[in-house]
């Protein structure tokens, strides 16, 4: 009989103290955001320890055990792997870069199969299952038009029809429910009181319906140009109006944004939802200077940080200037700081590809059964 248990893969992390256990939450995001699921951790014995030659200053070790709903397969080192596992080990060195990790993964598929056998994990039948409630969860409940975004290992986003209408479904995998929840909570309070945030049509276990809406402006992280002034004010009066009722989206980058025709945003994810810890002017609050817990990113989401670049405008100006010195300012920002900024990226884009496999080789090492990081 064909073996149909669902691929779990394991990424061990040695450090000098104990992982503290109130980060676990940011380590499951920050691998969610790399298309994985952290199903369960395990702290690793000493001769658990010992069995992996790992540097003698590193007295801790912690087991991640993974899934990925959507692997990319590939040929590495000389056998099968998951090639996703790459960027998500080196997205979890550079979010935690201050514990130092010493990482190691197994180096192939049946070395991560023979690695769960290594630890005798009590629960190996309910992880399975786990797994494969993943799996199965992440299918929309309605024929699929158009697949938006899978890439997250969190949700997957996709335009469907409706009872004979097109909607956007956003599901949920099995160890993300938690977030639908948040969601449908957060659209609750403030869908009535805000019209831009998108209202629920239907909802299940793992998926809510939301309004389809045809985007007239999108953005693009790799766009030349800046947003166009009329979408950043609408942007910034939802998130106001938000505040005054005293919420914080925190998550409030563009990509959260559709721009449709004439000036009408609408906002689409309230996952991140938080209520504002104290009565705050709006220039000082949460989603203005950052909330600093947040666990999608390594530094809070602020307007300096994630939308002056975009808007080409510091807040103060967004807020009061005039129509025409926000286009001068805008001019002057775009000649002085965004062409040069995409000028130099394109460049270092150019040059990555020259050296992508010096650099790989260099950084992640195949000892025996176990490849190494030295991110």
């Amino acid at each position: 009989m064909e073996n149909t248990e669902p691929d779990l893969e394991l990424i061990y992390l040695f450090l000098k103290e104990p992982f503290p256990d109130e980060l676990l939450g940011k380590m499951r995001s920050v691998l969610a955001m790399y298309g994985y699921s952290l199903l369960v951790t395990r702290n690793l014995t000493s001769s658990q320890i010992s069995d992996m030659a790992v540097p003698a200053d590193r007295s801790h070790g912690l087991a991640l055990i993974v899934q990925d709903i959507q692997p990319c397969f590939g040929e590495k080192y000389g056998d099968r792997i998951n090639l996703n596992i790459f960027k998500a080990v080196k997205g979890i060195v550079r979010k935690f870069k201050e514990y130092d990790f010493f990482v190691v993964t197994p180096r192939s598929l049946s070395e991560h199969k023979l690695s769960l056998d290594w630890l005798k994990l009590p629960d190996r039948i309910s992880l399975q299952k786990l797994a494969k409630e993943n799996i199965d969860s992440f299918t929309p409940p309605y024929p699929v038009i158009l697949c938006i975004s899978n890439e997250n290992g969190r949700t997957r986003i996709d335009k469907v029809d409706f009872k004979g209408e097109q909607a956007v479904c956003k599901t949920f995998c099995a160890t993300n429910l938690e977030g639908l929840q948040k969601e449908i909570e957060a659209r609750r309070l403030l869908s009535d009181k805000i019209p831009e945030i998108a209202p629920i049509l239907e909802y299940g276990e793992n998926y809510m319906m939301l309004p389809y809406y045809e985007a007239a402006w999108r953005w693009d992280s790799d766009s030349l140009g800046l947003m166009p002034i009329k979408y950043a004010e609408k942007c910034l009066d939802i998130i106001r109006r938000i505040h005054a009722e005293n919420w914080a989206v925190v998550d409030w980058h563009p990509g959260n944004f559709i721009f449709c025709h004439g000036s009408d945003v609408v906002l689409i994810d309230l996952e991140a939802l938080l209520p504002q810890p104290e009565r705050v002017p709006f220039e000082q609050s949460a989603d203005i200077l950052g909330y600093p817990n947040f666990p999608y990113q390594g530094k809070p989401t602020t307007y300096a940080n994630t939308w002056q670049s975009v808007v080409g405008l510091p807040l103060p100006a967004l807020l009061n200037s005039s129509a025409t010195r926000k286009r001068f300012l805008r001019g002057f920002y775009f000649v002085t700081r965004s062409l040069p900024k995409w000028l130099t990226k394109r460049t270092e884009q150019a040059l990555r590809k020259l050296y992508r496999h010096y650099v790989g080789v260099s950084q992640i090492k195949c000892q025996g059964r176990f490849l190494v990081y030295r991110f």
